[in-house]
């Protein structure tokens, strides 16, 4: 699929998000470029408020194979709680670390078998119980679907499909001294390399610049 590209702006917002070409932009929280290989198609970008608690941004780009599967996917995504729940903080276990372009990101690696029924849909009753005992109601907008659901719709809409099995690798930075907000970035390629986990996470590093 031949690459295509966007510029997309968050309108009357601060920070402002853009993809332009196979960079992103954030303005604050962090002001950061972030740059996918020139090869990689610009998928599109979506909105929303992530299960009714978070301000979610997110951008797609993909490498695809000539049968439109997707050889190595970037996801890039912006979130933020929102001001009514202020008790609210992302948390990670994560001991691995990395630093991308100054910043310090929590690092994680996973595989995901993507014929499973339901792969990218998470129970939510975790989520309701945890909201519940910080002592807020269930928002409506709880069904608003996964960050990855949201995703799967992007490629969707391209005629992409993932393949069986992705190997991922996830940077996460906390962009506010509260952690009530921050700037994931996803790398996924076809698991079939079988790539052991030091060798994704540093094949992601050098796919993907971080540069403020």
């Amino acid at each position: 699929m031949a690459a295509t590209f966007g510029l997309v702006f968050l309108t009357a917002a601060t920070p402002q998000r853009a993809a332009n070409g196979n960079v992103v932009t954030s303005t604050a929280e962090p002001q950061v470029h972030i740059e996918v290989p020139a090869r990689a198609a610009y998928v599109g970008t979506d909105a929303w408020v992530l299960y009714g608690i978070a301000d979610c941004r997110q951008f797609v780009y993909a490498e695809p194979d000539s049968n439109n599967i997707v050889k190595q996917l970037y996801w890039i995504q912006f979130e933020s709680y929102l001001p009514s729940l202020p008790k609210l903080h992302h948390q990670y276990a994560s001991k691995r670390h990395a630093r991308l372009g100054g910043l310090d990101f929590y690092v994680d690696t996973w595989t995901q078998d993507n014929r499973k029924p339901n792969a990218h849909t998470e129970d939510l009753a975790p989520l309701e119980a945890f909201l519940r005992s910080k002592g807020y109601a269930v928002p409506a907008g709880i069904s608003s679907g996964s960050d990855g659901r949201h995703v799967d719709a992007l490629l969707a809409a391209k005629g992409l499909r993932l393949p069986a099995v992705t190997a991922s690798v996830r940077f996460v930075h906390l962009a506010d001294a509260r952690e009530r907000k921050e700037l994931m970035i996803i790398y996924s390629e076809n698991a079939g390399a079988g790539a052991a986990p030091e060798e994704l996470i540093r094949r992601a590093a050098e796919l993907v610049r971080v540069s403020q």
